[in-house]
């Protein structure tokens, strides 16, 4: 009856209000602890990057061993390679702040090059979602192995471009350059706040749309990736509520980023544990059927042999 009752609308209304609600209970209880960023460790920060990075690992290859065990799941590549190179482009951000692993002053640092990392690995992983929709809606045309090699192609080269676009955009190069943070005065741009942003938050809407509208939310891995955008988009707005970086907003998007990585893993692995429980029914039922008759239900001359 309650299986019934899960149309494709209900699915999207119920995610929806789940996605709301679990914003509104993320923003009360840190607001409600926290008013002022004088009250956060200046370390916070530096370790949500790490942790945030170590989880992103921990997904791409979750991800990547799901594609592995299955090859009817080869458009998750897609956003695995997101998740990977969102992972190593972080190492840029922890080296845009020396000053957080060594005996200097813990202010100092480069936060344009951190926005702009920041950036990618925003325009990374969005891509990556709705290629992996759009990969969804295609499974049938890229059965063969050919097909399937032409896309691991397009897709990690795709991924690896944007990392060397966001390196070269990095102080690293100093042939091209984009000013996001003014270093001096730690306040947004009017091209991040005008622009930008919301060119991302277009982006990350466009990739839930592909998503509940191909796959239609019917398993934990396309909620886990509709939780991604959903959790990406509420990061970008939390950042466009305040126009400098060393306020509660930036310390609050990355809490909300690392707490969203962590109902994903959450649910991969709520995955894996469905995966393990259908592999051990159907060993219980094969053991069964291979001792009994399939028709009396006796036991059969091996059991006694």
């Amino acid at each position: 009856m309650f299986k019934r009752m899960m149309t494709p609308f209900t699915k999207k209304l119920i995610f929806t209000l789940l996605s709301l609600s679990f914003f509104l209970v993320l923003h009360l209880l840190f607001t409600h602890h926290f008013n002022y960023p004088t009250q956060l460790s200046p370390m916070l920060y530096p370790g949500l990057t790490i942790l945030l990075m170590v989880l992103h690992l921990l997904i791409a290859c979750l991800l990547f061993m799901r594609v592995y065990c299955d090859s009817k799941r080869f458009y998750l590549v897609a956003i695995a390679s997101g998740f990977m190179g969102s992972a190593l482009i972080m190492t840029g951000t922890l080296a845009s702040f020396p000053a957080w692993f060594t005996n200097q002053a813990a202010g100092g640092g480069n936060y344009n090059d951190a926005a702009i990392f920041m950036l990618f690995r925003h325009v990374i992983l969005a891509s990556m979602c709705s290629c992996t929709a759009l990969l969804y809606a295609l499974r049938a045309r890229i059965d063969g192995t050919i097909m399937r090699l032409t896309c691991l192609f397009w897709v990690i080269g795709a991924t690896l471009l944007l990392m060397t676009l966001g390196y070269l955009y990095s102080s690293y190069n100093p042939m091209l350059s984009v000013v996001l943070i003014d270093d001096y005065s730690l306040s947004w741009q009017a091209l991040w706040q005008n622009k930008i942003a919301y060119l991302m938050i277009a982006m990350w809407f466009a990739s839930l749309a592909l998503i509940i509208h191909f796959s239609h939310l019917k398993n934990l891995l396309w909620l886990g990736l509709a939780i991604l955008c959903v959790g990406d988009i509420g990061t970008l707005i939390i950042m466009l509520s305040d126009a400098h970086t060393n306020s509660l907003a930036w310390f609050y998007s990355r809490i909300f980023e690392t707490v969203s990585a962590l109902i994903i893993l959450l649910v991969l692995l709520c995955d894996v544990f469905q995966l393990y429980q259908r592999s051990y029914h159907k060993y219980q039922i094969s053991y069964h059927n291979s001792l009994h008759d399939t028709l009396s239900g006796l036991y059969n001359r091996r059991f006694f042999i």
